[in-house]
């Protein structure tokens, strides 16, 4: 029998392909920091490296790390205010590191040199609008006088929207910490070994781009890019699955009914709304012109958010007052009202924590017990309170 084309592309992707097996053996050894799910997350990193460089960390390190590095951004740096050669003269164990320090990610301050780092790390966000410059300023006038070494670490080692910073990607970071787990072998804890290598191992994974793990990945994709865009097409969506799920949970609720709903965003209004002609007067938010409406928000994590939407001013007034005058029932109710959409009731569900590396499997508990607890303890105050909104100043 004939294959069609899409079938034999996953046959061949399947059975003929060596690269894929040599793949999934890189990648099946068991690591600490996939385990835990602080692959892609920026603090976590931050955290760690704070760490490592630390010279009175309890890593037995001492100040190998910090200097190592130091000196790699001092050789990267276009224009350095110290020679690389002075960091195998000078010692640094009274340098401390400061985390999140006037907002910036990592700092490094060694009074006796009078040497300060700062580090900005990003690993997907972006920069936001002139902290660069920001934190250089800050930095300038606090430490006068010192060696300032501006960092911007990113994966790929990008180049900063201010010049001052130098440029450091994560390849470099994991061939640092590989090579001081080297050199120290014999004067640290097999477990420190361990967790430095584990560290190494997740960069080149899941970080750097220039790993060999990148380079088979996209030997592969080049050889099977037909069936790997089927999979992918075809891969389960977590957003898609959570939205399903709700709506699920929303159809047995007699009381509820569903209004316009998307995989980012399921909306719904309890009934008795809709028997109040003021709060179907709504214009332009769905086609039901409600004014009301109960939102999860699908999308890095799950909230529950009670809005009003866009209306005549003097129903939203109305309705916004009522919210501000029961502070203990519309909790996460916003001090000012908004041009269009304004947040009266909140309840977060999940994070994007929560969300990473997770199926709905695992979610779906947390869901549960957040919606029953929803419906037995807050919707019918909510409803009510709603209920006796008096909208006799309401102008026809």
């Amino acid at each position: 029998m004939k294959l069609d084309a899409d079938t034999e592309a996953l046959q061949q992707f399947i059975l003929d392909n060596p690269e894929l097996e040599q793949l999934e053996a890189a990648i099946a050894q068991f690591n600490i920091f996939e385990a835990v799910g602080v692959i892609r997350q920026e603090l976590r990193h931050s955290d760690f490296l704070s760490f490592l460089l630390n010279p009175s960390g309890n890593h037995g390190l001492g100040d190998a790390f910090l200097r190592l590095f130091l000196t790699e951004v001092v050789r990267t740096a276009q224009s350095p205010p110290l020679n690389p050669v002075e960091f195998d003269l000078i010692h640094m164990d009274e340098a401390v590191v400061l985390r999140e320090w006037r907002d910036v990610d990592i700092l490094i301050q060694d009074p006796e040199n009078r040497i300060v780092c700062v580090i900005e790390n990003k690993i997907d966000a972006g920069e936001h609008h002139s902290q660069l410059a920001r934190y250089l300023t800050i930095v300038r006038a606090h430490y006068p006088g010192w060696k300032l070494l501006p960092v911007f670490l990113s994966p790929e080692g990008n180049s900063p929207s201010e010049e001052d910073y130098t440029p450091i990607s994560y390849g470099q970071i994991a061939a640092l910490v590989d090579s001081c787990r080297h050199r120290r072998s014999s004067t640290i804890g097999e477990d420190v070994q361990r967790l430095l290598q584990h560290y190494v191992v997740m960069l080149r994974r899941h970080i750097v781009t220039d790993s060999e793990i990148a380079d088979l990945c996209r030997r592969i994709y080049q050889r099977h890019q037909r069936a790997i865009d089927l999979i992918l097409e075809h891969r389960p969506d977590l957003l898609q699955e959570i939205a399903a799920y709700l709506t699920e949970l929303l159809k047995p609720c007699d009381g509820l009914v569903l209004d316009h709903c998307s995989k980012s965003a399921v909306r719904f209004s309890p009934k008795s709304w809709d028997t109040v002609r003021r709060l179907r007067q709504g214009q332009g938010w769905t086609r039901s012109r409600r004014v009301l409406l109960l939102e999860f928000r699908n999308y890095n994590g799950l909230l529950l958010t009670l809005y009003i939407g866009p209306a005549p001013a003097t129903i939203r007034e109305v309705l916004f007052s009522a919210a501000l005058a029961q502070p203990e029932l519309f909790r996460g109710c916003v001090p000012h009202q908004y041009a269009k959409w304004t947040p009266i009731w909140r309840l977060q569900i999940l994070t994007g924590e929560d969300c990473e590396q997770a199926s709905l499997e695992d979610l779906r508990p947390k869901i549960l017990e957040a919606w029953n607890h929803f419906l037995t303890d807050t919707l019918p105050h909510l409803e009510q309170a709603i209920l006796a909104v008096d909208f006799k100043s309401v102008p026809d």
